[in-house]
């Protein structure tokens, strides 16, 4: 509900400075309608990472391809929530190299099973 312009002028400074005394910084950014400040939040230097959450009702995380590759794009880590059946597609999507992936599994077996298959499917672009 606030446009790019705003967001850069009334809240960017103030996670700018946040970014200048934490050494590790994420940003959680929630919601569709937030994604319009994505490109802001990239241009700062020290904020580290960027989860994404499109919101509830909406798609998974790969349907916003566009706006995650962005994240990779200007060096920032990324990260994500999806199923276990999603988890093949965004690695052969997405670079490894600061990736982070949330998922959920129903038992601890397939959890190694999808872990040990993820390290096969792995690529770092």
């Amino acid at each position: 509900m606030i446009s790019p312009a705003m967001f850069r002028d009334i809240f960017l400074p103030s996670i700018e400075r946040q970014t200048r005394f934490l050494d590790h910084t994420l940003y959680h950014l929630d919601g569709v309608g937030n994604f319009r400040h994505l490109d802001a939040l990239c241009d700062l230097p020290r904020l580290q990472a960027i989860q994404i959450l499109p919101g509830a009702g909406k798609p998974g995380p790969l349907h916003y391809l566009a706006q995650i590759r962005r994240v990779q794009a200007a060096g920032k880590n990324l990260h994500i929530s999806l199923t276990p059946g999603e988890v093949k597609e965004a690695l052969s999507l997405l670079s490894a190299r600061g990736l982070f992936i949330e998922t959920r599994c129903e038992t601890e077996a397939e959890a190694r099973a999808l872990l040990k298959k993820a390290e096969t499917w792995s690529a770092d672009r």
